[in-house]
């Protein structure tokens, strides 16, 4: 289930870049892998100091906070730091109490938990240079028999291309008025720019759990087969439909592609922007409102990707999106719908942004879009910095990424003529194709972007 985090509530810092990351407060010196599929962070070794008596005898990684005594170069995906404990973390000087008492590291379910109900505690935490995922990244761009048959089998449906049959939206019925008529609008609106691909429904859940149901009836009879066990989709995306009408705060959403469907379609599922007592806050504050809009354009974005997706079937590959792209491309479609719309202005939305993930590199110093390229990578970031590492990375990070690349090409360039090429030759292709740099060169000049002065940055942007 694909949930849309939208863009994480974050405080923003006076920000430095993360020249702090060697123990002389020196920059790290980056490089791409030998075999070029990760990124390689080193420090001047003739600058080196004997961090490990500094840490037992202060307590700190470059006298800051508390050191965090959890080995975090243990399980799969290690090892994270070049500790040889493994203490990757400290706590900053300004952690609070609460933190340092309650949030536990670890898989156990104790400390998953934690992690759940304290997991803005994770931003008080500065983290050692994070050694990057090292890529298996297919270079076959042939698509398997499996993809083939898949592929030959959407075209002959229409998936892949624009449909007469009109959207419909499905809205419980708590649902009021102004905001079924606001995911009308930002569909709409969307549709005009894309293209109506479907067959599509959207169902609109409300703040009320106990009127939901024949909704979620609906929700699995349209985007499943018939043979699957009703149960299995009502306690999976059903159970997520549930959640959102009485646990989340609302402003979420997920997209499901039934490309596997004898009879193929789409579909996504909103939740309106709720507050504290679970009311509508659209009723309340016409940003929200608006906000409804922008949020439908995100994910009617991923049915055009998913439309543009074809050669389907197999794990790693090249026809399958990373997450980074996925969601980036979505948030700023999203992003330049509504600010063509009135919707929302990006300018200072922009800012905000760059001042954010400036401020996450100083934390998780070596950390880069390249680490949840693959979901192994996207295991890998979890496991040592939890969820809201993977919100900004896919939502904040990689965003800029997509923005530095419409930048130095053209919205047209990122929305139209990759998908097309996407759909054909794969996303690795179709990415030099379009834009004129290898995916490797590309992450190289964004962190040469983002090793500059914030200022700067935002001129460009």
């Amino acid at each position: 289930m694909k949930k849309l985090l939208l863009l994480l509530a974050l405080s923003f810092f006076s920000i430095q870049s993360f020249a702090a990351g060697c123990p002389d407060g020196s920059e790290p010196v980056r490089s791409i892998s030998a075999d070029g599929t990760y990124f390689v962070f080193e420090c001047d070794n003739t600058a080196d100091k004997d961090e490990d008596n500094l840490i037992e005898e202060s307590g700190a990684i470059n006298d800051e906070g508390s050191l965090i005594k959890y080995n975090f170069n243990k399980g799969s995906g290690a090892p994270f730091c070049d500790d040889p404990r493994g203490y990757c973390a400290s706590w900053k000087s300004n952690a609070s109490s609460e933190c340092k008492d309650n949030y536990r590291f670890g898989n156990d379910q104790r400390s998953l938990q934690t992690q759940l109900d304290y997991e803005n505690c994770v931003n008080q935490i500065k983290f050692k240079p994070f050694i990057g995922t090292k890529l298996n990244r297919s270079s076959n761009a042939s698509p398997t028999w499996n993809e083939k048959a898949n592929a030959d089998r959407l075209i002959k449906a229409g998936w892949d291309k624009p449909t007469l049959v009109q959207p419909k939206i499905i809205a419980a019925s708590d649902v009021p008025k102004v905001i079924k008529d606001a995911v009308e609008e930002g569909l709409n609106a969307s549709i005009e720019r894309l293209g109506n691909y479907g067959p599509l429904k959207i169902y609109i859940i409300g703040n009320d759990d106990s009127i939901i149901e024949p909704i979620i009836k609906d929700f699995c009879n349209w985007s499943k087969n018939k043979s699957d066990d009703f149960k299995r989709c009502s306690d999976d995306q059903g159970e997520g439909m549930r959640e959102m009408a009485y646990i989340f705060p609302g402003g979420n959403g997920f997209a499901d592609h039934g490309w596997y469907l004898q009879k193929p379609t789409q579909t996504f599922v909103l939740n309106p922007a709720a507050g504290d007592s679970n009311e509508f806050l659209a009723l309340k504050y016409d940003d929200e409102l608006q906000y409804e809009k922008v949020v439908t354009a995100h994910e009617y974005f991923h049915v055009y990707q998913g439309a543009h997706t074809v050669f389907r079937g197999e794990e790693n590959s090249v026809y399958s999106l990373p997450r980074w792209i996925e969601e980036s491309h979505a948030v700023y479609f999203s992003w330049v719908l509504g600010n063509e719309n009135g919707w929302i202005y990006i300018n200072s939305r922009i800012q905000e942004l760059i001042n954010s993930i400036s401020s996450f590199r100083k934390r998780v110093p070596g950390m880069t879009i390249l680490d949840i390229e693959s979901e192994s990578g996207t295991k890998r970031v979890k496991d040592y910095c939890g969820e809201l590492c993977i919100g900004q990375l896919q939502y904040e990070y990689a965003l800029i990424a997509t923005i530095f690349l419409a930048q130095k090409t053209s919205d047209d360039a990122l929305f139209l003529d990759f998908y097309k090429q996407h759909k054909n030759i794969g996303w690795v292709a179709a990415f030099e194709k379009v834009f004129g740099i290898s995916v490797d060169e590309f992450y190289l000049s964004l962190e040469d972007f983002l090793s500059m002065p914030i200022y700067k940055q935002i001129e460009q942007l």
